[in-house]
């Protein structure tokens, strides 16, 4: 998991760090976590300025209704 964590913290380029967030919101995790509405929005900001570490980035996306919001607001990716 460092390395992967290495590369992201490594990445530059916006759209490279959305695309590795949402193959990480693919990858299933030991540990389950449900999070709160309220946490939503705060969560969100801190998971995109890297200061969530990815093996939490994970438990939180296992709850499938913030794991879509999050793809929502913050994946909606443009690839052209």
């Amino acid at each position: 998991m460092n390395d992967i964590e290495k590369t992201l913290n490594g990445l530059k380029n916006e759209k490279k760090k959305r695309i590795l967030l949402a193959i990480m919101a693919t990858i299933p995790s030991k540990v389950t976590r449900k999070v709160d509405t309220y946490e939503y929005d705060s969560l969100g900001d801190m998971i995109m300025n890297d200061e969530v570490p990815l093996n939490e980035v994970r438990e939180l996306f296992t709850d499938k209704i913030y794991s879509k919001w999050f793809k929502d607001k913050f994946l909606n990716l443009k690839l052209n």
